[in-house]
């Protein structure tokens, strides 16, 4: 599986700090493509993330595959919120955005990281026109927002899976406690890498759930 686990909380009165999420169960729980959630000056309507009106918090949680050649080498993230944020990285604070007011604000720190898979978890909050971003600049200094991670399950495990010849694929068991899941694959086409991803869709307990086609391009 592919993308990141995001939980939305909602919260009753206007935040002024990140707040302390332990123990506490999600209003919502889904999958999604990349830490990519911009809106700016509201110029995609009131509610495009359809999260509803009020302060929410939000925590996104994947695994980000670092290199395959071996080695440490020093990474830059750069976490941009629309209230106030964190980014931890293996669990150590990497990034961190005080208190904005309500304007889109960014801050960028620079970790080492060993090739495999590093860890990311983002702490998010505001108080209307929800706004997480987290970019990652590797060893050509090109930033681009993080696409491509591993979701990782309640029970630690990163499911994988080859198709068949005729394109079908099946992952025994995910579990289904996690919220929605979705897929996302990749393949060598005509000399470069065809992407692809399915939306997410509620599994099914016990049984086979069917995320339909996913179309590389």
């Amino acid at each position: 599986l592919h993308g990141v686990t995001m939980e939305i909380f909602n919260f009753d009165a206007p935040l002024t700090q990140l707040p302390n999420l332990t123990g506490r169960t999600a209003d919502r729980t889904t999958i999604v493509s990349s830490v990519n959630l911009r809106n700016p000056n509201g110029v995609f309507g009131a509610d495009p993330f359809n999260f509803g009106a009020g302060t929410r918090a939000a925590r996104f949680g994947g695994k980000l595959q670092i290199g395959v050649g071996g080695g440490v080498a020093p990474y830059t993230f750069t976490l941009g919120v629309n209230g106030g944020g964190r980014l931890l990285i293996n669990g150590t604070v990497v990034a961190e955005v005080a208190p904005t007011g309500g304007e889109f604000r960014q801050a960028t720190g620079t970790i080492n990281l060993e090739a495999g898979a590093a860890s990311i978890e983002v702490l998010a909050y505001d108080n209307g026109n929800t706004e997480v971003q987290l970019l990652v600049a590797d060893g050509d200094g090109s930033a681009t927002a993080i696409a491509t991670t591993a979701l990782t399950p309640k029970n630690g495990g990163v499911f994988t899976a080859t198709s068949a010849a005729d394109g079908t694929f099946s992952m025994p068991g995910v579990p289904t406690t996690g919220g929605d899941i979705a897929v996302s694959g990749t393949a060598p086409i005509e000399g470069r890498i065809a992407r692809g991803a399915s939306t997410a869709v509620a599994p099914v307990p016990g049984a086979l759930t069917n995320l339909g086609d996913v179309t590389l391009r």
